[in-house]
């Protein structure tokens, strides 16, 4: 697990690590610390430009011919499978036709947060196992299996942030 130290050099200077925006730093810095263009890294088929320059309909169907050669097609600051990204359509939080630009993937972050019960500060723990239901670098913080990913071992997981600072970070002990 990387400390949290080093997770908050990646992040810009905050003075509380509580807010929805905070967490959406923390999962961008932990899940693809290269940014928005992000693909997962044993994609074989790379997307033909830039992923902030397609639209969404665009990154589906890339993500749907990449799938076919590879374990994972995520895409983004907080690496979206293609499952996931069609739910956000399928929702209307997004449109086929929106550009995958960083508002866009902002706005399906704080989407999914917010389907999982995450609101500024919150610390409770069925709360945050749920966000780490949708992000693999984030660790469960109880029950089985707490302090590893909720996907340890498929396609490389893990976790990569401890337990115990993912908890601080949530509840503003940072």
């Amino acid at each position: 697990a990387v400390s949290l130290i080093a997770v908050c050099c990646w992040l810009p200077q905050i003075a509380l690590a509580c807010t929805t925006s905070d967490m959406l730093d923390l999962i961008g810095a932990l899940e693809a610390p290269q940014g928005y263009d992000q693909v997962y890294g044993g994609v074989k088929m790379l997307p033909p430009r830039p992923i902030t320059s397609m639209t969404v309909g665009e990154v589906m169907a890339w993500q749907r011919q990449a799938s076919k050669t590879t374990v994972s097609s995520a895409a983004g600051r907080y690496q979206v499978i293609r499952a996931t990204l069609q739910q956000t359509v399928n929702e209307g939080v997004v449109s086929p036709s929106d550009v995958y630009s960083p508002a866009t993937q902002d706005k399906i972050g704080r989407h999914l947060l917010a389907q999982a019960g995450y609101r500024d500060g919150v610390r409770s723990a069925s709360t945050l196992n749920r966000v780490s239901g949708i992000w693999s670098a984030l660790p469960r913080v109880s029950g089985p299996n707490a302090g590893q990913s909720t996907y340890q071992g498929y396609a490389g997981n893990k976790a990569l942030i401890g337990a115990q600072d993912y908890l601080d970070f949530a509840s503003c002990q940072v």
